[in-house]
């Protein structure tokens, strides 16, 4: 930090070393490394996978990322992948998901109707006792809202889908009576982490939940969302220490209120 502008929140004197209750801690640190704490407990609940590996040991992650981002804890995406596979109902198929390459991908989810198909498709696939219950929602990747968007537009099928910006660059609109949020945070995972066909796709960038909310539980010890970070200067290493340490976990509470489609 020397040198720069930084320098001015650091300790003088004596005790330059210890940067505990400056102002670089408090107001520069401490702010980010909860931002990253946010984003490292929705990696784990939704992409959390006790099993992942990367693509040279047989698993979807590119090789350049650690699997330890990933295997703490099963998430959501892992539980509705399993859900899906032992119950077949649960899963609605987007083709556009099998193409073999980025292009590819993209192109088959740019045919006409391909994603209001597959969301429409979702919507009438869901248990009887989805339809019905309070709160429904569904969550999408961006990249189907992109297409979603673009096949509305293209096709002229009623008017165009009105979005609310709500936080974190997630959105909000009202499609064929359910609230549907787009998450970009998917689609920063999957394309940034994940990968199948070689390296040559991305693994299920077109993905949508249709749940209610109170269906995706998550538990974690603290009482707040981030545990309290304890920031502290060891005087024998010279070091200044930081640590923040919870426990996590995730749970589908029941599985007919979800239907998962990817």
């Amino acid at each position: 930090m020397e040198g720069t502008v930084a320098q001015v929140a650091m300790r003088t004197k004596t005790n330059i070393a210890d940067l505990t209750g400056t102002e670089y801690t408090d107001y520069i640190l401490a702010p980010r490394l909860e931002l990253a704490i946010r984003k490292m407990l929705m990696r784990y609940a939704w992409f959390g996978d006790k099993a992942a590996d990367t693509v040279t040991d047989g698993g979807n992650l590119l090789d350049s990322i650690d699997p330890a981002y990933f295997t703490l804890v099963d998430g959501f995406w892992k539980r509705l992948f399993t859900l899906a596979a032992a119950t077949p109902d649960r899963r609605t198929t987007c083709a556009a998901n099998a193409a073999a390459t980025f292009a590819e991908q993209k192109a088959a989810m740019r045919q006409n109707y391909a994603a209001v198909d597959f969301l429409d498709a979702l919507i009438s696939d869901a248990s009887t006792v989805l339809r019905q219950a309070n709160g429904q929602l569904i969550y999408i990747t961006q990249a189907l809202k992109d297409a979603l968007d673009a096949d509305l537009k293209r096709n002229n099928k009623g008017s165009e889908l009105q979005w609310t910006a709500l936080f974190d660059g997630i959105t909000e609109t009202n499609y064929n009576g359910v609230q549907m949020l787009a998450i970009p945070f998917l689609d920063e995972i999957i394309k940034g982490c994940e990968t199948v066909s070689g390296g040559k796709a991305w693994n299920k960038p077109y993905r949508a939940l249709y749940t209610i909310k109170d269906d995706l539980l998550v538990g974690m010890e603290s009482e707040s969302e981030v545990a309290d970070i304890q920031v502290w200067f060891n005087k024998d290493e010279q070091m200044n220490k930081i640590l923040s340490k919870d426990k996590i976990g995730t749970l589908i509470a029941d599985d007919n209120l979800v239907q998962v489609g990817f």
